[in-house]
């Protein structure tokens, strides 16, 4: 397990009824590359969580991102 803190990203789509989570490490590196993916003449932005899964998004048919804010998850007893 890593020590590394994920941040669960949202990712709606058109047309679709579902949300497309994924997990990153680096808000600001996946903020960046969000934007220049649907800024550029790129037709599929292609995102890899910290697991090495890879997922497809046509750029032209993202409605919105969601970014969980980052949060201290303790698992246990108090």
């Amino acid at each position: 397990m890593s020590d590394s803190t994920s941040v669960t990203v949202k990712i709606g789509v058109v047309f679709a009824p579902r949300e497309i989570e994924i997990e990153i490490e680096d808000v600001d590196t996946f903020l960046s590359d969000f934007e220049n993916a649907i800024t550029s003449d790129l037709k599929v932005w292609w995102i890899t969580d910290p697991g090495g899964r890879r997922r497809g998004i046509v750029t032209d048919k993202v409605s919105y991102v969601d970014i969980e804010p980052e949060t201290n998850r303790e698992v246990g007893f108090g």
